[in-house]
């Protein structure tokens, strides 16, 4: 797994080092309402514009995910409160056969004892 995620991150790091060299040239963000204005360079509008959409895009995903995570958690608990009961159970039914063990019946087609 770590091959395939160093695989496909490599090329990635790559495009982006190049997209950054290539698109070294400075553009005048103004904020137009307000009297404020900023020089920056092309490739940090572009990626910043990229790494925003990534993260609302992210914050959405999560979101939507919710209630299917709140159903993932209610159902693991249910779970584990049935595996627990299950346990209980035959921890009491050990020590009831460990507490009883009558004599069990010779099994079918053997002769009786003499």
């Amino acid at each position: 797994m770590r091959l395939l995620s160093f695989l496909v991150l490599l090329p990635v790091t790559l495009a982006t080092v190049v997209f950054a060299v290539s698109n070294r040239g400075q553009l005048t963000l103004r904020f137009w309402p307000l009297p404020y204005a900023v020089d920056l360079p092309v490739y940090i509008l572009a990626l910043g514009a990229v790494l925003v959409g990534f993260a609302l895009g992210a914050a959405v995903v999560w979101i939507v995910g919710g209630n299917r995570r709140r159903r993932l958690r209610a159902a693991m608990r249910d779970q584990g409160a049935r595996a627990d009961a299950l346990t209980r159970e035959v921890e009491g039914l050990r020590q009831a056969q460990a507490s009883h063990s009558p004599a069990l019946p010779a099994p079918a087609g053997t002769p009786p004892p003499r």
